[in-house]
């Protein structure tokens, strides 16, 4: 990396195949902290420790963007669960670099996770589900993730394995929900069947 940023800013510079590797640059100093931490994200291998072999697989490389969000902070982060090419739920992340919370709503946007925040309905919803559903198309999930700005709407990237598969869930209920809209192909048969067909509900 350059010693001066040569773009305009705010900028913002992350790994492409990791989590949590990422620099928002607003000032000189932003700057150089990313230049410190850039070579130790390109020498790592991200997520062996969790079997999330896929990153392995990323030629591994830095993405220098325009920073879309506000003036301080991130932005509000809408990530969209998609179960059998259908968008189910819309998992809201607010205040990430300060009192970082997340709730959960469903396609309707009706709050069903026990969390203070309360985020107002995105004005772009329906295009953020459709959208969502076209990226993940046939898959049996993808997580979609989106951020509305200035009533813009945002591609942020796409989810395999959503928190490593170990972020609680509150209520716990909503756990078993979203397992049972996973889907599974039926070996020697064409046809997809959801978990709830194939496991029974614990009581």
């Amino acid at each position: 990396m350059p010693d001066v940023a040569p773009w305009p800013l705010p900028l913002i510079v992350k790994s492409n195949h990791g989590c949590k590797q990422f620099v928002v640059v607003r000032c000189v100093k932003d700057w150089q902290r990313a230049r410190r931490l850039a070579p130790s994200w390109l020498k790592t291998v991200y997520g062996k420790w969790l079997d999330e072999w896929h990153y392995g697989r990323a030629e591994q490389s830095l993405l220098v963007e325009p920073f879309i969000g506000p003036a301080e902070g991130l932005p509000t982060d809408y990530k969209v669960f998609v179960f059998g090419g259908v968008a189910r739920f819309v998992q809201v992340h607010v205040d990430r670099h300060a009192d970082h919370r997340w709730v959960q709503y469903d396609r309707d946007w009706s709050k069903i996770s026990h969390c203070s925040a309360d985020v107002d309905r995105p004005m772009r919803l329906a295009e953020m589900l459709d959208a969502a559903e076209k990226i993940a198309g046939s898959r049996d999930h993808l997580r979609v993730d989106f951020y509305e700005v200035a009533g813009r709407l945002w591609f942020g990237e796409t989810c395999l394995f959503p928190g490593s598969g170990l972020d609680p869930f509150d209520p716990v209920e909503l756990d078993e929900i979203f397992g049972r809209l996973w889907t599974t192909r039926v070996p020697g048969d064409e046809k997809t069947v959801l978990q709830a067909d194939l496991l029974p509900m614990s009581q």
